[in-house]
């Protein structure tokens, strides 16, 4: 991708469980592979003010396609930790070659 389409770094965080501590509970030690050459774009945006003041933003990334991502992964972009939301897709080209992996991502806030 030219580096002008995407000038975004997305960093992919992957939790493992590594044990458990004193109370039974998942101990997890964290992964961080960075992406360079990544587009991003806004999607939508909700806000639920009858039970709590939250808001969600969607947004959608197209990553190279040697993004090692899967759905249980976390992403942060500028510092801001992101969920994924659904499966990460991967796309092919006309060739048969993999393209780059789309998926959207979200911050809930509130």
């Amino acid at each position: 991708m030219p580096a002008s389409w995407a000038p975004v770094t997305v960093t992919v965080v992957r939790r493992t469980v590594t044990g458990t501590d004193e109370r039974g509970n998942d101990v997890y030690s964290e992964t961080e592979v960075d992406y360079p050459d990544c587009h991003m774009q806004p999607g939508s945006r909700e806000e639920d003010l009858d039970n709590r003041d939250t808001t969600t933003s969607e947004w959608w990334i197209d990553g190279p396609s040697d993004m090692d991502v899967v759905e249980t992964d976390e992403v942060k972009v500028a510092g801001v930790r992101y969920e994924i939301d659904g499966k990460p897709k991967r796309w092919g080209s006309p060739t048969g070659r993999l393209a780059h992996v789309e998926m959207t991502i979200r911050e809930v806030s509130g």
